[in-house]
């Protein structure tokens, strides 16, 4: 056979001109295809049917045993709202925490109702039945620590039109809220309460005056309307789940606060100090009082005790507060809170707090003013007595109402934050105010005096005409 011919028989030749050989070709590269999807498909279809198609994020699993905890500490798991029934008796989880990106991958779940035995008091309250959260929150997340809020706009209440994160639900504002008229503003919020201890706890409520709430622990309806009045209830151990749901119905602005605080007698300036007797408080215990200018957007503010070796008592004379304490190594003996709502976190320590009937004012000691008016009818400066600006008298008054010396006191130089003490109580500071006190008392006498009056005004003669 001639080279020629050789080559007209060769596989490329035959390819290119007979048909039938070509298509003999396509059918069995095509045959070959098939058999290699259908060899890896086989694992892959087996390996997603034994695991779950719809979730792609991990959900908490319990440890073994965890140690109790001494107060709401954070979490550092996130969880999911399905799972209530599994945390409530359950002390606060170790982990990686599940962020809500990856949460995010869940098909959408409704809450559990958690059975009588696990609820404890709370199987006596109405389940929580078409929660905002189904809609707003559909993978069911909980942060890890403190709580999420959805914003809404009650017009079209399905779209999330802000978030946000905060340590407490707490919220206030003017007639707009995150760019929502307040009248029309809604608030969704989400998270986990840890309970220290077995006991009667009741929530301290604000909220604006038209304003409505609908307020759950572990699915379980405990307050639903407007008013302030809340339930006190047996809250057992561990952790429980809280949802908020808040309607604010107010045209000039907008103001809600919620905080738990365990059930405790509320004392008086006669029985503070028997109270903080029967603790059995080391005797050379101090006194300190601290309060900030101001508190953040959640109504949490931050106290940083400086270092001090002696054992000391925390006053903190400012209602509406949720108070960061950080304690470092010497945590306060003993905490004596105003009764209006707040909350306290200790550092390092769970000290007993004694709510305290006392609203003390420190306006007057923290801008070194007068408490002083001006009687304008008589031209003269009227001052009270009582404590308010005199360093001193303040400190005479902290230990007949505590039995304990003032050691220092603390304004809140940083507006939501402050150092423990700011200022040393001493003999010479006590000097250092009196002195100031005494010269500007002086020329406010001074102004007063120049002061135009009309005497004594009269109801029945004030319109009949001009006494200047």
């Amino acid at each position: 056979m001639s080279g020629r011919a050789r080559r007209n028989g060769s596989i490329p030749a035959l390819w290119r001109h007979s048909r039938n050989y070509r298509r003999f070709g396509y059918i069995i590269l095509t045959f070959a295809f098939l058999l290699l999807l259908l060899h890896y498909d086989k694992p892959a279809t087996q390996t997603a049917a034994a695991g779950n198609p719809q979730t792609t994020t991990a959900h908490y699993q319990p440890p073994a045993a965890v140690p109790p905890v001494a107060r709401a500490a954070p979490l550092p798991a996130a969880t999911h709202i399905a799972s209530a029934a599994t945390l409530t008796a359950m002390p606060p989880p170790t982990g990686t925490a599940t962020t809500a990106a990856a949460a995010g991958n869940n098909a959408a779940q409704p809450p559990k109702a958690l059975v009588a035995p696990e609820l404890g008091e709370l199987a006596k309250y109405r389940p929580l039945h078409d929660s905002w959260g189904e809609r707003l929150n559909p993978d069911g997340t909980i942060p890890a620590d403190g709580f999420d809020a959805y914003y809404i706009d009650t017009n079209e209440p399905s779209r999330v039109h802000f978030r946000s994160h905060s340590s407490y639900p707490a919220t206030w504002g003017g007639s707009s809220g995150q760019g929502l008229p307040s009248e029309r503003l809604g608030i969704y919020w989400v998270g986990q309460l840890h309970v220290p201890k077995t006991a009667r706890y009741q929530f301290a409520l604000h909220q604006t005056e038209r304003g409505r709430v609908r307020i759950s622990i572990d699915h379980r309806i405990i307050k639903e309307g407007e008013g302030t009045a809340m339930p006190e209830i047996e809250l057992r151990q561990g952790v429980h789940i809280v949802e908020v749901e808040y309607l604010n119905n107010h045209a000039d602005g907008y103001t809600f606060y919620l905080a738990l605080q365990k059930k405790t007698p509320v004392y008086s300036v006669d029985n503070l100090a028997t109270a903080l007797k029967a603790l059995h408080l080391p005797a050379n215990t101090v006194a300190y009082v601290a309060t900030t200018r101001r508190a953040k957007s959640d109504r949490s503010a931050e106290l940083f005790i400086k270092d001090d070796s002696r054992p000391y008592i925390l006053i903190l004379p400012t209602g509406w507060r949720a108070w960061n304490i950080h304690a470092g190594n010497n945590p306060p003996r003993a905490i004596v809170r105003y009764q209006e709502a707040g909350d306290v976190w200790v550092e390092g320590g769970d000290p007993p707090v004694l709510l305290w009937q006392q609203f003390i004012s420190m306006d007057k000691l923290r801008d070194g003013e007068p408490d002083c008016y001006c009687a304008a009818e008589s031209r003269t400066l009227q001052c009270g007595n009582n404590g308010n600006d005199d360093l001193g008298l303040f400190a005479e008054n902290i230990r007949r109402w505590t039995g304990y010396p003032l050691a220092g006191i603390s304004f809140g130089a940083q507006d939501t934050r402050t150092t423990v003490p700011e200022i040393s109580v001493t003999p010479a500071t006590i000097m250092t105010n009196r002195r100031q006190l005494k010269e500007k008392t002086a020329d406010m006498r001074r102004a007063c005096s120049l002061v135009r009056s009309k005497g004594r005004l009269d109801f029945n003669t004030l319109m009949k005409g001009d006494k200047t």
